[in-house]
Formats: C-alpha cells, sequence, structure tokens
C-alpha cells in the first residue's frame, strides 16, 4: 500500500521552491511506493490572508489531511511573516499524521539571539528589539521545527542551526537539490548574436536572478583580467521581491570599466527552455557567491549548469565545498576574489572539467533523489 504525502508548498507560481517541489512530485509520479499531491493553497496566498480566511484555510487543511499519511512542509522564511508556519506544523500534530519539514534557508540569515552591547539607552533599546525578534523565531519557527517527525536540510551549515537551536540531530537528514532534466530541443544563437563571439572566444555565464549577493559584480571585474576574446553572459533577471537598484549598479560598473561590448545581460527568462538554451550557448558557468549568505543557503541556480552539461567555476563557500567533499564537482577558486576567478576561467580544463558536470547529473538527478525521497516516506510511516 502506497504512502499517501501531502505537500504544503509553493507551486504552479514564479518561485524557485515551487518548481523544485513540482520536480519531485514529477519525478514520482509512476513509483507505485508513494501518493503525493499539492495542498491548492499556496503559502505564498495564505500569508496575506485576514485572520478569518486563514483560519478557513487550515481548516481546510485539516480536513483534506485527514486521508493523508504525512504532510510535507517546504520551509523558507519569506513564506511564514507570522504564524503560518506553526499552524501548519500545528495541524499535522492535531490530526496524527507524521510531519516533514524540508528547510531552504539556514537558521542564521533570519534567527540570531539576543545579545546586550552596552549600557547606553540605544544599547538597551537594541537589546530589547533584538529579543522580541528572537521571541518571535523562538515561538514561529524553532517550535514548530520541533514538532517534525523529519527535517530534511541541504547542507551542514542548516543543519548544525538546528541543532544549537534544539532540534534533535536524529531528526535531521540531507538531501542533495537534485538535477532537474532539460530539453535539449530548442537552441538559441541570442547570447553569440549580442556579444559578436568569434572563433577562439570564452563565453562565461552566471545564472538566476540578479541578487546582491551572487557575485554579479565580481564576474563582470572579472573581465579586466582576462584576455578580449573572453565575454560574460548575464542569464536572468530582477526578481520582483529583489532590491532593483542592483540592476542599475551592475550596469554602471559595465559602463565604468568600458566593457559594454564584452557583457550581455538576458533579462528575465520566464521559459525554461530558452533559458537552457541560452547556457548552452556559453562555455562555463561562474557563481561567484558571497562567502556568509551562501554558506547558510543552498543554491538550486547551480544545477542549471549541471543541468546542461557546463562546468562550473565558485567561490569556496560552505555549501559548494560540502558539494565537492566526495569530488571535485565544480573547481573552487582559492579566495572569494574576482582575480582569482579569472585565473580559474583562464586554467579550467573545459573538457575534463564538463565530465565532472556530467557525474554530478548522473549522481543527483531528480529520479535518484526522488528514490531516496520515496524511501524516505516509507520508512516514516512503517
Amino acid at each position: 500500500m502506497s504512502v499517501k504525502v501531502l505537500h504544503f508548498s509553493t507551486h504552479n507560481e514564479d518561485c524557485g521552491i515551487g518548481k523544485y517541489q513540482e520536480m519531485f512530485l514529477e519525478a514520482m509520479e509512476d513509483n507505485i511506493d508513494v501518493e503525493n499531491k499539492f495542498f491548492d493553497v499556496s503559502p505564498n496566498r495564505i500569508r496575506v490572508m485576514n485572520p478569518a480566511d486563514k483560519r478557513e484555510v487550515f481548516k481546510q487543511l485539516a480536513d483534506e489531511l485527514d486521508d493523508y499519511d504525512v504532510l510535507h512542509v517546504q520551509h523558507e522564511f519569506s513564506f511564514y511573516p507570522s504564524d503560518e508556519f506553526l499552524l501548519a506544523c500545528q495541524v499535522a500534530k492535531r490530526v496524527g499524521k507524521k510531519l516533514i519539514v524540508t528547510v531552504h534557508t539556514a537558521p542564521s540569515v533570519a534567527y540570531t539571539k539576543a545579545r546586550r552591547t552596552g549600557i547606553a539607552p540605544r544599547s538597551i533599546l537594541h537589546y530589547l528589539r533584538a529579543l522580541k525578534k528572537q521571541a518571535f523565531y523562538e515561538k514561529y519557527f524553532v517550535t514548530p521545527m520541533k514538532l517534525a517527525d523529519l527535517v530534511l536540510v541541504h547542507n551542514k551549515v542548516t543543519r548544525d542551526g538546528l541543532i544549537d537551536l534544539g532540534v534533535s540531530v536524529e531528526k535531521i537528514a540531507a538531501i542533495v537539490i537534485p538535477v532537474p532534466g532539460v530539453d535539449t530541443t530548442t537552441e538559441s544563437t541570442e547570447i553569440a548574436e549580442k556579444l559578436r563571439r568569434k572563433a577562439g572566444d570564452i563565453i562565461y555565464a552566471t545564472t538566476g536572478f540578479l541578487h546582491q549577493f551572487k557575485g554579479i559584480d565580481d564576474a563582470i571585474k572579472a573581465l579586466n583580467f582576462l584576455p578580449s576574446n573572453y565575454k560574460l553572459a548575464i542569464v536572468g533577471g530582477m526578481h520582483q521581491d529583489h532590491d532593483h537598484r542592483i540592476y542599475n549598479n551592475l550596469t554602471d560598473l559595465i559602463k565604468k570599466y568600458e566593457l559594454a561590448d564584452r557583457v550581455y545581460i538576458t533579462g528575465y527568462v520566464q521559459d525554461d527552455a530558452r533559458l537552457n538554451a541560452l547556457i548552452r550557448e556559453c562555455d562555463v558557468c561562474v557563481y561567484p557567491y558571497e562567502k556568509v549568505y551562501y554558506s547558510n543557503v543552498s543554491s538550486a541556480a547551480l544545477n542549471n549548469a549541471f543541468a546542461n552539461i557546463r562546468p562550473v567555476v565558485a567561490y569556496p563557500t560552505a555549501s559548494f565545498r560540502e558539494l565537492n567533499a566526495d569530488h571535485e564537482y565544480m573547481k573552487l577558486t582559492q579566495a572569494f576574489s574576482y582575480y582569482e576567478l579569472s585565473r580559474e576561467l583562464q586554467k579550467i580544463d573545459i573538457k575534463n572539467a564538463t565530465k565532472n558536470a556530467v557525474a554530478f547529473k548522473e549522481k543527483y538527478n531528480y529520479p535518484a533523489v526522488s528514490l531516496q525521497l520515496v524511501q524516505t516516506y516509507v520508512d516514516l510511516v512503517k
């Protein structure tokens, strides 16, 4: 008899986590050991509801969950600005169902314990505000997390952060963000045309939404230390929730260094087939991510490269070093430095690095990782 799992997650919307979980359900669709369904109402809709509508939704969740064995919740701090995460977890426990939570961002990104820094009025006021914030996260993040029968994490930093908050180590398991399958029939010449590609040119790419912590500025600056046949494609545009000032800052940087003929920004790419075709126009993908932020989160954008079998050069964040622990799937720079990024781009053996990308895709594709998830469901309810 199959395990029935109800998923509390974003879905069918412009959300990376939603797409991540949609692809899991698609990969498990023909597996006889599990039956999956999304709860109809997305956390993104619930978070803006008035109290009466919110109560009705969680009553609906309880009624529907009665026919399932497991509630699987995707946690990202932005999904749950108040009590929504706590309410979802409490529903699972109230109706006697197993609860799994996948945590996409380490606690340290949003949760810090209050500390006194002095006795001056301003210091005391800061401390009182920090205490209030701490109390909020303990009630609406730590408490529901401890209700979970199993917590899935994507990196060791998240695991250690949860343990520090009192989540039992026995309840935490690791799962790698899988590499999606891609349609390779779509072709593109857009980047080649915009960058006037010639024989001998090397085009490296950043992928995903423009964001202050993704090091796109470093990818641009690296061109100053690369021969003129190296060019940069920034494959992505602005997310509506991100600070849009970064776009002008990046273009100001391109203008400052007179690199307009060596950089092309695609803008937001909605269609996945076109996105992947654009990436396949490039020779290498780079991920010069900021050290602190991207040691606390794992990057789904990294898999844009592996899905299209493109070599990766990246900064040595904790999560990237963890992925590289058993094999050099990507080339990590010696330091968080755009000079080092330029050095590795000139040194990389593209043919050999492509083999490493293939190895990652073969080990961590959705069909392979979904089998691990199915076994997790089965083990939890047996």
